[in-house]
């Protein structure tokens, strides 16, 4: 099946429900997978389930380096995506508005923030950026964890407020208006431009201090144990091949005995029922097998790049970009996020999420590149060993970054990495 997920950045299409399914089926975990198989054949009789999941425990990785010195596993607590899926079963909304929610919530990160633009997501004709307007503000007003859907921690904190604490005005005002002054504790120009005490401000700093600046973390916790890979490499003949897991979601087939049925005659509402249902039976096993075709072929593009990786270990992970795979298979960048999300590899070295091995470039001053992960570590154990009385600026940083490390890092990105890593400004570091 074609779904014409491949697009020219200047062509928008037109998609049928058929080619949302599928867009939607492909950035599935296994578990998501399942579930939505097993709800399906509730509903379709055409769809006749087989064995069950089975697990599999995972082999330990072979490499000694310490960024691999974790165990990959399946968290036992439900994920973000499975909580709203849950809720949403109570909610009065539409099964097609169900979907847009779901579509978005499939974007957010780890912490519950939306990063992608409306604009982005709608790039490919999925949805259009009114009805994804329309599904990010019922996440936003309707769903919890409360603050997740927010494309910022300020709106994340005003979002909390607004819900969690309706009559806290000041505060709101405070983080609304003065947020940057606020992170730097800067409680005399904000009590200045407010006209308001410094003890009414620390009051209001403590009642931010209760809201959750990563909403959508804890449900990525929980004992780790084990995990199904969805996909498997293997070496042969000097070669690394691609397998799918077909055990990591529920098989199924189209019961044959109801196309006798379908056949027979039978009144016209009971035709086309059973016509609509087989047809919806056909699509959802074209989607799982194009689903299947799409996921060997991206993870064979990334597993070509990090040969490497493989062989000698995580200190030769290539700088490598979504954009890259995508211009290498031919899709669309979105399409290459959507493939990878929550998708895991089996090889060698052990088990590893498709998304571990897409990391940015960064020059060193010989105009060599390493991937962002190593600067990462670097900026961490910098600030780790910083005086804390005087701790470095992002500035600072990146001269050390040029002077001690040879690697060419602006003050931007470096306060970037530093965000990522969830490390506050050295203003909000400073230990008096």
């Amino acid at each position: 099946m074609k779904t014409g997920l491949v697009q020219q950045q200047t062509t928008k299409l037109a998609l049928t429900k058929e080619l949302r399914q599928a867009i939607t089926l492909l950035q599935y975990t296994s578990f998501e997978l399942t579930t939505y198989i097993n709800e399906l054949s509730l509903e379709n009789p055409f769809i006749e389930l087989h064995d069950p999941v089975h697990t599999r425990k995972i082999s330990k990785p072979r490499f000694s380096d310490k960024q691999l010195e974790y165990e990959v596993a399946a968290p036992t607590a439900p994920t973000l995506s499975e909580h709203i899926q849950t809720q949403l079963i109570l909610h009065p909304i539409t099964l097609p508005f169900q979907n847009k929610v779901m579509f978005l919530i499939h974007n957010l990160d780890d912490q519950g923030y939306l990063r992608e633009s409306l604009e982005d997501l709608s790039f490919e004709g999925v949805y259009t950026i009114d009805e994804l307007a329309e599904a990010l503000a019922y996440i936003q007003d309707e769903l919890e964890p409360i603050g997740i859907g927010a494309q910022s921690l300020q709106q994340s904190l005003l979002i909390q407020l607004r819900r969690r604490y309706p009559n806290a005005i000041l505060t709101y005002k405070i983080v609304d208006h003065y947020f940057t002054q606020l992170a730097e504790r800067k409680w005399e120009l904000i009590s200045k431009a407010l006209k308001i005490s410094t003890e009414e401000i620390k009051k209001s700093f403590a009642l931010i201090q209760t809201l959750n600046p990563r909403p959508g973390s804890e449900y990525r916790k929980g004992e780790i144990s084990y995990i199904v890979p969805d996909l498997f490499i293997e070496k042969h003949s000097g070669q690394y091949k691609v397998l799918i897991n077909d055990r990591s979601y529920t098989p199924f087939t189209i019961n044959k005995d109801y196309l006798t049925l379908k056949s027979q005659n039978v009144d016209q509402a009971s035709a086309d029922y059973l016509r609509s249902k087989y047809q919806e039976a056909n699509w959802v096993k074209q989607s799982v097998e194009q689903r299947k075709r799409t996921m060997v072929r991206v993870t064979e593009a990334i597993v070509s790049k990090q040969e490497e990786f493989f062989e000698k270990g995580a200190s030769f992970l290539q700088p490598l970009t979504l954009r890259e795979i995508a211009n290498e298979v031919e899709m669309h960048e979105s399409t290459i996020s959507r493939t990878v999300r929550g998708k895991y590899l089996q090889s060698p070295a052990g088990v590893f999420e498709l998304k571990y091995f897409f990391t940015s470039k960064v020059k060193s001053t010989s105009d060599q590149e390493i991937s962002s992960i190593s600067v990462k570590e670097i900026i961490t154990t910098i600030i780790k060993e910083e005086n804390k009385k005087r701790p470095l600026s992002d500035q600072k940083i990146s001269a050390m970054l040029k002077e001690e490390h040879k690697l060419k890092v602006s003050r931007r990105t470096v306060a970037k990495y530093r965000e990522q890593l969830h490390i506050p400004s050295s203003s909000a570091r400073k230990q008096f």
